[in-house]
């Protein structure tokens, strides 16, 4: 589990776990306003890491085909990194835009160009229409797969995709709770690492909500309202 061992995020800033004390970075190439991901490998070894926008590899040099993916530079969870269940090598960027926009992945392989990897020819591919500047990822309850959870940014819908072996399964799960502001898009979301919850922060309403989380079915219910 050093996967998220190895941190990069706002103005070129770092931070790097595997000594299990956080020891600060300088070299990152990423300069950016809001939301970012990052991602190791099980020895806790960078191996690349995203805006939302451009995609940088190990050695700190952008990827191949790692230009003008379609996250936000200002959404507050611009990426999101999931690894395929049962894949050594392939990879998924989520990314969500500005203020609401589409939902969208880019497949990233790790296999290619020595084991720096590439963006492939599967690169912003729309998943939802409409979201907010919201993503999060919590693993099933069988262990294996992905849940990947959004949520509208115009009505109280969560869409929560399963990632399983064979990819991503495009029509989510779609729960109808909690409120549904106008301009609902900023805020951000986040899943209790067991999978029994999803908290979500409505900026624009100055509260957040909390549900339960079936990481069986995908569906949330039981919401309480937090000031």
């Amino acid at each position: 589990q050093k996967e998220a061992n190895i941190w990069y995020f706002g103005a070129n800033a770092g931070l790097d776990f595997n000594s299990g004390s956080p020891v600060a970075l300088n070299n990152g190439q990423m300069n950016t306003f809001d939301g970012c991901s990052s991602i190791a490998d099980s020895n806790g070894n960078l191996l690349f890491y995203t805006n939302g926008i451009t995609v940088w590899k190990k050695n700190h040099q952008v990827m191949l085909n790692g230009l003008g993916l379609l996250g936000g530079f200002s959404s507050m969870q611009a990426a999101l990194i999931v690894k395929k269940p049962g894949s050594s090598s392939i990879y998924y960027i989520f990314t969500t835009e500005n203020h609401g926009g589409s939902m969208y992945y880019s497949e990233v392989d790790m296999a290619q160009q020595g084991g720096f990897g590439v963006v492939t020819t599967n690169k912003n591919i729309q998943l939802a229409a409409f979201t907010g500047e919201k993503i999060t990822a919590v693993n099933h309850v069988n262990g294996n797969d992905i849940w990947v959870i959004t949520h509208d940014g115009g009505n109280n819908t969560f869409y929560a995709y399963r990632i399983n072996s064979l990819g991503i399964i495009i029509t989510p799960v779609v729960t109808n709770i909690g409120v549904a502001p106008v301009a609902n898009q900023v805020g951000c979301i986040k899943a209790s690492p067991n999978g029994a919850f999803i908290a979500i922060a409505h900026w624009n309403l100055n509260n957040a909500q909390l549900f339960d989380f079936d990481n069986n079915t995908g569906i949330l219910s039981n919401v309480r309202t937090l000031s």
